[in-house]
């Protein structure tokens, strides 16, 4: 017979739920923050952009741009030369970003790996992809990294 005091009800150890929680610095609360935001609309304008990939080409090729924007010609190109798949992979990594971050929020330490794993599958793939790798990107990723990584010892 199983001893009802070092397990509850759902057969988890009692002991991980009355757990003393780490406390989260408001540094840290900024940085997720930061983090939740950058990863959902990241998350959103890729999975919007992959599902209308077809249609704003085909528009854009057709000449239908507005004048107003006819100086941004090399950067469509460039937008379209990575093909549909790329923004459903980079919708992918910027959810697994997103998911990674609520880890961290709940001061665990899976989200770190998934959070660091999948920003540096994003800081790769445009240069991989598009040849393009921009010294902002590469800044901000390390910065957030850097950040988290001196405060995964308080995760569990």
């Amino acid at each position: 017979m199983e001893n009802t005091d070092e397990k509850n009800q759902m057969g988890t150890p009692f002991y991980e739920e009355n757990e003393i929680s780490p406390k989260r610095s408001n540094v840290l609360t900024v940085f997720l923050i930061l983090s939740f935001i950058g990863g959902a609309l990241s998350f959103l304008n890729n999975l919007i952009m992959g599902a209308t990939y077809d249609s704003i080409k085909l528009f854009i090729e057709d000449g239908k741009i507005p004048e107003a924007l006819s100086f941004m010609e090399d950067s469509f190109n460039l937008m379209f030369s990575a093909g549909k798949g790329y923004y459903f992979l980079s919708a992918l990594f910027c959810l697994t970003s997103f998911i990674g971050a609520i880890f961290m929020w709940q001061m665990k330490k899976l989200g770190f790996f998934f959070y660091s794993g999948a920003q540096l599958v994003l800081l790769i793939l445009p240069f991989a992809v598009l040849g393009v790798l921009g010294l902002g990107e590469i800044l901000l990723t390390a910065l957030f990294i850097g950040y988290y990584a001196l405060n995964v010892k308080d995760f569990r």
